[in-house]
């Protein structure tokens, strides 16, 4: 249950994803171009919300950025439950 829609511009591509699943984090595995580098870093944006029981309705909602690395052109994560996620990353 996890919707992905990816973006670009000049400089960097946007990946745009939305948790459905309301109790579950999802993996995530992204296969970067050959004409990105072998290893770098991408930004994780992340708001996170703890849903209410019973409602449709959710709690307090927080906002987080990291910095993820990856490897061998592949870049592995992990969305939590109930999450919007953008994952900024450089063109090459």
């Amino acid at each position: 249950m996890l919707d992905a829609v990816v973006t670009a511009d000049s400089a960097h591509y946007y990946v745009h994803l939305l948790n459905r699943h309301r109790t579950a984090a999802q993996t995530l595995k992204i296969s970067l171009p050959d004409s990105a580098p072998q290893s770098g870093h991408a930004t994780l944006h992340l708001l996170t919300a703890a849903p209410k029981a019973n409602t449709a309705s959710m709690g307090n909602m927080s906002r987080v950025e990291l910095e993820k690395a990856w490897s061998d052109r592949v870049l592995n994560l992990e969305i939590p439950p109930a999450a919007l996620a953008v994952i900024v990353l450089p063109r090459s």
